[in-house]
């Protein structure tokens, strides 16, 4: 899955080398209908609030794209928690600056 979001927040953990990253919906777009998570894909709405997450060696280069407030964000894995308070997180697969409000 593919969407256009506006980036809320962020945060970087220096001890796990992750980053957290909550991004409402503008846009989104389901590219692999035989994903194993596509059931959570299809239920996410233009507006909602989800998590992402990030534990790759590139967290230098994902937090400098942090900084753009509209992200283009390729995900195709969820985390799903075993406690539900945690909440589900989508992991980034490829983060880049979103071409359809780069105009503005």
């Amino acid at each position: 899955m593919e969407i256009a979001g506006q980036v809320n927040n962020f945060g970087f953990y220096h001890n796990t080398q992750s980053i957290y990253c909550t991004v409402e919906i503008i846009e989104k777009n389901i590219y692999d209908e035989e994903n194993k998570f596509v059931n959570q894909f299809k239920a996410l709405t233009k507006g909602q609030k989800i998590n992402f997450k990030s534990t790759e060696d590139n967290y230098k280069e994902l937090i400098g794209l942090l900084q753009n407030r509209i992200l283009k964000i390729r995900t195709s894995v969820v985390e799903i928690p075993r406690d539900h308070k945690q909440g589900t997180k989508f992991i980034i697969d490829r983060l880049e600056k979103c071409d359809i409000l780069l105009v503005n």
